[in-house]
């Protein structure tokens, strides 16, 4: 298992002085980047594993960060041969940034023209910050905790100030971590199509 240590300042501290370092173990590693067509393509494919069960239409809804989040992740679990049952008592972190902000626009609209009828119940277990760890959680068949952390433009440095800090009592403890983020952010019309060609880029 490789380690690494991660220069963290803490937020009621200006100065990198005052800096400590965090340390934790990386087992695997995944990356996925994928256009916003190729992330709608992958809807129906299930990872290999997926608890028995998971319905085909699993990511039907889903935000399109937790569908690129699934694919880093299964890099990860391919990559390094990685039997996911043995952490069933992982927890799961995930740091999207800016996550259900085109979805959020288009639901406003449709609210504003249609009243509540009009938006779909969808958008708040699908496209909150939660979303991307909870959908993991399930994928995986998770017994630990799942958060949702950041959700802004320091995503990455939240992600990984929870992870190394989750289980302060437990340094055997295990997590599986991810982040995601657009680059550029997608631009919608009031139709909610797509006017730009965004990347989507998790690991």
């Amino acid at each position: 298992m490789d380690r690494i240590r991660i220069p963290f300042v803490p937020k009621h501290q200006s100065t990198p002085s005052h800096s400590t370092e965090l340390e934790m173990g990386i087992a695997g590693w995944g990356y996925s980047r994928l256009s916003l067509a190729e992330i709608n393509g992958l809807r129906r494919h299930l990872p290999r594993w997926a608890v028995e069960g998971t319905s085909g239409h699993f990511f039907k809804y889903a935000d399109e960060q937790t569908i690129l989040a699934v694919q880093a992740l299964d890099h990860a679990i391919e990559r390094h041969g990685i039997d996911v049952r043995k952490q069933a008592n992982f927890a799961v972190i995930a740091a999207p940034r800016f996550v259900g902000r085109a979805s959020a626009a288009v639901t406003f609209q449709r609210f504003l023209r249609d009243g509540a009828s009009g938006v779909s119940p969808h958008i708040i277990p699908q496209h909150s910050l939660h979303s991307v760890s909870c959908a993991i959680s399930v994928l995986l068949g998770c017994h630990g905790p799942n958060v949702g952390v950041g959700g802004g433009p320091k995503a990455l440095d939240d992600a990984f100030l929870a992870a190394a800090t989750l289980f302060e009592q437990d340094a055997g403890a295990g997590v599986w971590l991810t982040c995601t983020a657009w680059d550029p952010e997608p631009v919608v019309d009031r139709a909610g199509n797509c006017t730009n060609e965004p990347l989507c880029h998790a690991f």
